[in-house]
């Protein structure tokens, strides 16, 4: 058996925190699961029509419907509560519908369908203003209804008569309601706020008209208004009805533009009499500065109305008449015979009310206990439904509990497809996928309802025995603020919660935590929410990108030979420069934790105030430090962890990363985690702008697997507390597992008791399911020079010659003696003590300790779980005594292994060695050993160098100038320090290679100096020259044949800019006077930039041998793209 998950139990105060409540009971079928279902679109509330050519349209056989069986099924209008303790409807409810000529069992032209049907936005009665108020659907403008035949007879309208009991009240008016909300416009980009466009800024008084038939003038109308205005004086809206201002004006309070509050909002509540039905209402903005701005947010209007119906249909209430033990007796004027009413107080159970009519007048009687609901129609006006679909059978209330649900955008479902099967065949997961629409389909009427993914995740958690959580939830694809794609190029896929607070970036939240708080009174951001699963997301906006994420997780998971490496030893750590060193306090608290407990780990430091800045127009800047970050990526670190200022565009104000760099990134087989406490780094609801963390998700040839990073500001402790809670399990095995992704940021939110503001905007850009990619076995140190480690300290001297013997063990701590591969051991001296430079004004001096003078780094092989290795000791050490490290890693095709060793002592002179004063031998290329002095190169060619010495090469870095270094262009601006490019040969600590990658390179010749030095510090110097042409059009150079001149036969060559492409190569020999005798023609794909040779038998293309003498030669070639290039050069044949 393999565990593929596990659960943190934290105790808390049972009285403190959200306990789980007795499980609701849940359908176990969706009504979906069987039948023909049709789905249908309704924007109005009111009653709709359904005929039998609309039948017909939907695909239906009308002529084949018993209309007996006609149902239809839908949750009304409205968002779904967001408490998880808020009754909830559980699947799709079936409506009592009127069905015209059922009866004949027969649906014939002239029958039809009458339902009830209920708008995307709804009113609710407000006890404390006494009026309705509305909420406008942040998530859909419609709402749907299904529609079947299939479940036999269907739910129909009973009828109900008036009550015999004396009525309380006599209704003769009632409460209409009207609103004008245009949401056309977030200020801010984020919360729930939207407002009308255009602001009231140029003009700045705006006119709104609204009609109530038979008002009733006797009564005042109510009105709530909620504007908006960025203004540094408070600033005024005033109200104007039919030409008259009201007393109220409504006030917005002050922002300063300086600070992150970027508008302020203001409600007011007021009445004003009317002389007509119409009412036209002028709003007036006074701007105290011409920089001010306002925003209408929403007018809502209560009048009561006399009830007289017009025509069409009427719907109606009265809350003035509702009470406890009240009878209304409801008087409507206006009626005629052809008049139908309905109750729809009940949506569900809707009820045709047997009324009185005598001439224009009807008369009904009911009980009022609480507020009812009416509609009166006489059939010449009717809503109608638009047609969305045929809906396939579903069933996902009947689903096994899975590890990992994962709910994609239909676009993006072949990609989610093949990494569920993935996880499965890989992690054994049990992998529950679906479309999201299909989500919305059973737990929000179809319509799209943030709620309806909760409810989903609820649901599985109230049936689920404990234990037997889904434990983990991919959200796979992008999000946006714009839930209703108002925006061009929306990114709303799989939707996100965002915070009420719209006004103020800072305290904004957008976060999918929500889809986690799964315990009753959970939901309600309370700082005692616990999340009940590990929740990521995938910010895929296209195929091609779903794809390329994909291709990096299975590629990332897979234990493909390519990603293994010495990378997945190492955690490195960027720390800012400002705020008195808290950042860097806090990076250094974590490093030394970690360097402390978990010893195979090597830990970087990139810490800003240790490296040099320069001024430029735009501020400061620190180029060392973007170096040293691109250089981390590209050689490849496990995780990296930034602490301090950033943004949407990189890290911190010398702009350290930047988008730029992300782009260039290209560290496929080497992916890490980024854990990054900062602000907004992450930030992926905003479709206008791709944010820089996850353009290093996205990044498809490299940037990383995954972030636990930010989509909003935060602030610096708590951002430690949270990011220091990640390294409580992310290196602890439970029963030989590794903790998922999921797992981790689930318990380092919960840590603390619950989940505050600050935790809330910490987010999971990546695969929940994911573990890190540490090593799986161990590796031991047995002997040092023939002697066996034990509690005693080894200590080695510098010139020393050091032999280590070890093992490869299993997690039960026996060799393993099937293991066959290749260590690679890296030998560092003692720490090195790193002073910062105390570049920016709040830091102060600082000094840290960082692993970085590399005594020995090689390869050896690994034979039947064991492995020995040999090196000298450079002369270069600090001679002062200390603990050194060993450092392992080791791989094969299948296993990769880490370890370490501690408890070496490192220092001291061994007097013994004979001098020594031969440099090092150099070979020096670029790209690869086909180079030839003054090639061909790319613009980011890589230095590759062939080293040897009798000693061993130097790359300890401590002592002065004698580091491996490469110079370009005979610039010492231009050189770079790269020892840690160096790894020795296989079992040799003689020999090994130099690979250095240069990127940007300028078009044209370069030159290029590399000195490398001997660990008795001898040096040697190779120089070589190249010429960069850009890979975007062929360039050619350095044609040749070999030998030349030639008897028999010969090759030619050349080099080029087009590495690992298909080329068409053709060579053309032609006499001194222009006669073509030979022609050859050949497809090549070369890994570098010189070609394979091209043989040439002499002969010409009769298969006769041509005379002595010289010839010339036409090399053409063409490239894929069509761009082709070519030379002439002279040959000589010798007979």
């Amino acid at each position: 058996q393999k565990l593929v998950s596990f659960r943190i139990h934290l105790r808390f105060s049972e009285q403190a925190y959200p306990q789980r409540a007795a499980a609701q009971v849940y359908k176990q079928n969706s009504v979906l699961a069987s039948g023909n279902w049709y789905k249908v679109a309704v924007q109005f509330t009111g009653i709709h029509l359904i005929t039998y050519d609309d039948l017909s349209s939907m695909g239906l056989s009308p002529s084949s419907i018993d209309p007996r069986n006609l149902r239809v099924y839908g949750n009304g209008g409205g968002m779904l509560p967001e408490p998880c303790s808020a009754p909830r409807l559980d699947d799709l409810m079936e409506n009592a519908i009127f069905v015209a000529g059922e009866n004949d069992g027969s649906f014939n032209q002239g029958d039809y369908i009458l339902f009830y049907g209920e708008s995307p936005d709804v009113w609710a009665w407000d006890d404390g203003t006494q009026q309705f108020t509305h909420e406008v659907n942040l998530y859909s403008n419609f709402s749907y209804y299904f529609i079947t035949a299939d479940l036999g007879q269907g739910k129909r309208i009973q009828s109900v008569s008036s009550t015999t009991q004396p009525y309380t009240h006599i209704v003769n008016k009632f409460t209409d309601r009207k609103f004008i909300e245009k949401d056309d416009l977030n200020i801010v980009k984020t919360g729930r706020d939207w407002f009308e466009y255009p602001p009231y800024e140029v003009q700045t008084t705006v006119e709104y008209t609204f009609t109530f038939p038979d008002i009733d003038l006797t009564s005042p109308v109510k009105m709530r208004t909620r504007v908006a205005a960025r203004s540094s004086a408070s600033s005024n809206f005033k109200y104007y009805i039919n030409g008259n201002e009201l007393v109220e004006t409504l006030t917005v309070q002050t922002v300063s533009f300086t600070t992150d509050q970027y508008a302020r909002t203001a409600t007011s509540e007021s009445e004003f009499a009317v002389s007509s039905s119409n009412v036209l209402l002028k709003v007036n903005y006074s701007k105290p500065f011409s920089a001010s701005i306002g925003w209408m947010d929403y007018i809502a209007l209560n009048a009561r109305r006399n009830l007289n119906f017009g025509s069409g249909q009427l719907a109606f209430r009265d809350p003035l008449s509702a009470g406890t033990g009240n009878v209304a007796e409801y008087n409507m004027s206006g009626a005629s015979s052809a008049l139908t009413l309905w109750d729809i107080t009940d949506r569900f159970n809707i009820r045709k009310v047997n009324t009185n009519i005598n001439g224009s007048a009807m008369t009904f009687r009911l009980p009022a206990d609480s507020i009812s609901e009416f509609i009166a129609f006489d059939g010449t006006s009717y809503y109608s439904a638009s047609f969305v679909g045929k809906v396939p059978n579903q069933n996902l209330h009947s689903i096994s509990i899975p590890d990992l649900l994962i709910v994609a955008h239909p676009a993006f479902m072949s990609e989610a497809t093949r990494l569920a099967n993935h996880h499965r065949d890989h992690d054994g997961l049990n992998v529950f996928l679906t479309e999201i629409d299909k989500v919305y389909n059973e737990f929000s009427s179809g319509a799209q309802d943030i709620t309806a993914i909760r409810n989903f995740m609820k649901m599985m958690y109230d049936e689920a025995p404990p234990g037997g959580e889904c434990r983990y939830l991919l959200l796979f694809g992008d999000a946006s603020y714009d839930y209703k794609d108002r925006i061009e190029d929306n990114s709303n896929f799989v939707p996100t919660w965002e915070d009420k607070r719209s006004m103020n970036i800072i305290s904004s939240i957008a976060t999918d935590d929500y889809y986690g708080l799964l315990d009753a009174g959970e939901s309600e951001g309370s700082i005692y929410d616990l999340l009940d699963l590990g929740i990521g997301r995938l910010v895929v906006s296209t195929q091609q990108s779903a794809r390329e994420m994909v291709d990096k997780i299975i590629h990332y998971s897979s234990g493909e030979p390519e990603v293994f490496g010495n990378w997945r030893n190492i955690v490195c750590f960027v720390a800012d420069d400002e705020d008195g060193n808290l950042h860097m306090g806090h990076a250094e608290k974590m490093a030394t934790r970690l360097d402390t407990t978990y010893g195979n780990l090597n830990i970087d430091k990139i810490y800003v105030d240790a490296y040099a800045q320069v001024s430029t127009s735009g501020g400061q800047r620190a180029p060392l430090v973007n170096d040293a970050i691109n250089r981390r990526i590209e050689k490849g670190t496990m995780v990296m962890n930034y602490t301090g200022h950033g943004g949407e565009a990189g890290w911190a104000h010398e702009r350290i990363l930047e988008i730029s760099d992300i782009n260039n990134w290209s560290n496929f087989d080497k992916l890490p985690i980024f854990i990054t406490a900062t602000c907004e780094f992450s930030r992926y609801d905003d479709p206008t702008r791709v944010s820089a963390g996850e353009l290093v998700l996205l990044n498809p040839d490299g940037g990383a697997i995954s972030l636990f990073t930010t989509a909003r500001a935060t602030y610096g402790s708590p951002n430690f507390e949270l990011n220091n809670a990640m390294y409580d399990l992310m290196f602890e095995q439970v029963e030989g597992e590794y903790p998922r992704f999921g797992d981790l940021i689930s318990y380092a939110k919960n840590k603390n008791g619950g989940i505050s503001d600050n935790d809330r905007k910490f987010i999971l850009l990546g695969d929940p399911a994911l573990k890190l990619a540490y090593p799986e076995y161990e590796i031991n140190t047995i002997k040092i020079n023939n002697v066996v480690v034990t509690n005693q300290d080894d200590t080695i001297k510098a010139l020393q010659k050091v032999t280590v013997h070890g093992t490869i063990v299993g997690l039960d701590g026996n060799i393993l003696t099937s293991y066959n591969g290749v260590l690679r051991p890296t030998v560092f001296d003692k720490p090195t003590k790193v002073e910062t430079l105390v570049t920016d004004p709040e830091s102060n001096p600082y000094s840290f300790d960082l692993l970085m003078a590399i005594l020995y780094n090689g390869k050896a092989n690994i034979i039947n779980g064991k492995f020995t290795f040999s090196f000298i000791v450079p002369k270069d050490i600090a001679y002062n005594y200390g603990y050194g490290k060993i450092s392992y890693y080791a791989n094969n095709d299948e296993h990769d292994a880490s370890g370490n060793y501690e408890k070496i002592v490192i220092g001291g002179f061994d007097n013994s060695v004979p001098p020594d004063s031969h440099g090092p031998e150099i070979q020096l290329y670029l790209n690869d050993e086909n180079f030839a002095f003054g090639g061909i190169t790319d613009e980011n060619p890589v230095l590759l160098a062939f080293v040897s010495d009798s000693s061993g090469i130097n790359t300890v870095g401590t002592g002065i100038g004698h580091d491996i270094v490469s110079t370009l262009d005979s610039d010492n601006n231009k050189s770079q320090i790269i020892n840690d490019y160096y790894e020795a040969d296989i079992d040799s600590y003689t020999s090994g290679v130099i690979r250095y990658p240069y990127s940007a390179l300028a078009e044209g010749g370069h030159t290029l100096k590399l000195k490398v030095w001997d660990v008795h510090n001898n040096s040697t110097e190779s120089y070589t020259e190249f010429v960069v042409a850009e890979s975007a059009e062929l360039a050619i150079d350095h044609v040749l044949n070999y030998p030349n001149p030639f008897t028999t036969s010969t090759a030619f060559y050349f080099d080029h800019n087009q590495p690992n492409t298909m080329l068409e190569v053709q060579v053309q020999i032609f006499t001194v006077s222009g006669r073509l005798i030979k022609t050859l023609d050949e497809f090549v794909i070369t890994n570098g930039y010189r070609s394979e040779p091209m043989y040439w038998d002499g002969l010409d293309d009769f298969g006769d041998r041509i005379g002595r003498g010289v010839y010339v030669y036409k090399l053409r070639v063409r490239s894929q793209d069509g761009s082709f290039a070519e030379k002439l050069e002279k040959l000589v044949i010798l007979r």
